[in-house]
């Protein structure tokens, strides 16, 4: 698991603690699309056009992560490490 899926995962997570509601929703979504969009991924560039894609999504899960967690930011390197 690289780098930008675990702070997305840490962000998920963040936000099915502040507001299951709102999480329930954009899983909702996710679980609808991201298997479609995944699948057409057959090609190295379109992964990395998409990995591109997620970065600014990425910087804002970062953002709002160093705001929740402060200094304990670090703890997030931890998620699925083996």
């Amino acid at each position: 698991m690289n780098d930008q899926l675990r702070t997305l995962k840490a962000f998920e997570l963040m936000i099915s603690m502040l507001s299951p509601a709102a999480h329930r929703a954009l899983r909702s979504v996710y679980n609808r699309l991201g298997p479609r969009l995944a699948a057409a991924l057959v090609h190295p560039l379109a992964a990395d056009a998409a990995y591109l894609a997620l970065k600014p999504l990425e910087w804002f899960a970062r953002l709002a992560l160093r705001v929740a967690l402060g200094r304990h930011v670090a703890l997030i390197a931890r998620l699925y490490r083996v």
